[in-house]
């Protein structure tokens, strides 16, 4: 269901689970984790060829102006074991995997 209020809109959402298919970078970390926070059933998807896509079909994690994105301290501070795995294997590689190149 979606609303608005106030010129916000918002989604009401009833779910026993939610699936959570982002970019595995630490932006998509910090949304899945902030679903998480709102949806404790949420789950984040992570294809079963990761470690492949990882290798064979990642981009850099710099940004267009040539810095490295940063892990934001939710990220930095979870204890999610598939978090954590995510979250180094950039710090390793300074590589991500898009959404997209799970197709």
């Amino acid at each position: 269901t979606l609303y608005e209020k106030d010129g916000i809109y918002y989604a009401k959402v009833k779910a026993k689970e939610i699936l959570i298919f982002p970019d595995y970078d630490y932006i998509g970390l910090h949304n899945y984790l902030l679903v998480k926070s709102v949806f404790p059933n949420a789950k984040l998807f992570v294809p079963d060829n990761y470690e492949i896509l990882l290798k064979t079909k990642s981009r850099t994690i710099k940004t267009k102006h040539g810095r490295l994105q940063q892990p934001s301290k939710t990220v930095l501070e979870s204890q999610e074991e598939i978090v954590v795995k995510i979250r180094t294997d950039i710090f390793k590689t300074s590589h991500f995997v898009e959404h997209q190149a799970v197709f």
